[in-house]
C-alpha cells in the first residue's frame, strides 16, 4: 500500500529542506508531536495537510505518498551523507552491496516486503537483526 511509504517520505523531504519537526509544525499550524506521529507512522495527515506538505516541499502528492521512484532518494541520501566524507569507502561498499543484492533475488523480495511495512514494524525488524547479528558474531 503506497500510504505506508508516507512516513519515510515525509521525514526525507523535511530533512532535505532542512526543517526541524517544530519548524514544519509551525508552518502547518500543528504541534511538533503531530509531525512526529506522522513520521513514525502512528497517524496519517489528512488530505488538506498532505496538499500543504506537497506545496511546502514543492513535490506532487504522488511523490509524498510513495508513488515516485525511490531511486532518487537513495542517490540523494548517499550523496548528502556519505560521498564527501567517505567517498572511496562508500563507493566500494555501495557497489559491493548493489552487486550482492542483484545476485540475491530472495533477499530482494524480502527487502521489498520490508519496505512495504509501516515504519514502526521496520524499526522492530531493525532491532531484531542487530541483536541477531551481534549474537552470531560471538560464535
Amino acid at each position: 500500500m503506497p500510504l505506508q511509504q508516507l512516513p519515510h517520505n515525509l521525514r526525507h523531504y523535511r530533512q532535505k529542506h532542512q526543517f526541524t519537526q517544530q519548524q514544519l509544525a509551525d508552518l502547518l499550524k500543528v504541534s511538533r508531536s503531530v509531525v512526529a506521529k506522522w513520521e513514525n507512522g502512528h497517524v496519517l495527515p489528512d488530505l488538506i495537510i498532505a496538499v500543504k506538505l506537497s506545496n511546502i516541499f514543492q513535490i506532487t502528492l504522488d511523490a509524498l505518498v510513495g508513488e515516485a521512484p525511490e531511486t532518487t532518494f537513495v542517490l540523494s541520501d548517499f550523496q548528502a551523507h556519505y560521498q564527501n566524507a567517505f567517498e572511496d569507502y562508500a563507493d566500494a561498499s555501495v557497489h559491493q552491496l548493489i552487486d550482492f543484492l542483484l545476485k540475491n533475488k530472495p533477499l530482494q523480495a524480502q527487502l521489498n516486503l520490508y519496505r512495504s511495512l509501516p515504519v514502526k514494524q521496520q524499526k522492530t525488524i531493525d532491532r531484531f537483526l542487530l541483536t541477531a547479528i551481534e549474537e552470531l558474531k560471538k560464535y
